[in-house]
């Protein structure tokens, strides 16, 4: 049974588990090819799912910015220059935009929801 390692404080604890993505599958594979593959189960402990929570929000926000910004940038070279060269320069650089936004990259954890969202859904429905 490999070990559960929190992903926030590194220390080998149990926890909510984290989602596998393409991000981490491709991180665990290169990972393996260079022969510094761990083994390990990425969780986030109980007392970290509050700094967890901030770190994925951050990484979702940035994420927006960049794909907004990618696309901003991809519509103005679409725009001025018909040329097939600056169309496919411009949808390099969109890409790259996008791939700059894996530089805060945090995985997505199965955490509990939180207290306050509970109560929150349960008054606002409708019956």
């Amino acid at each position: 049974m490999p070990k559960t390692v929190c992903i926030v404080c590194g220390k080998e604890k149990a926890g909510h588990p984290v989602q596998e993505d393409p991000v981490l599958s491709t991180i665990r594979a290169a990972k393996e090819r260079l022969g510094r593959a761990t083994g390990n189960s990425l969780v986030v402990c109980e007392d970290d799912v509050e700094a967890a929570r901030g770190k994925r929000a951050r990484f979702e926000k940035y994420l927006m910015w960049y794909g907004l910004l990618a696309a901003a940038m991809f519509f103005l070279v679409l725009y001025s220059s018909r040329s097939l060269a600056s169309i496919l320069a411009g949808a390099l650089a969109a890409a790259f935009l996008l791939a700059l936004s894996l530089v805060n990259y945090y995985p997505k954890a199965e955490l509990p929801e939180k207290r306050g969202e509970e109560s929150g859904k349960a008054a606002g429905t409708k019956a």
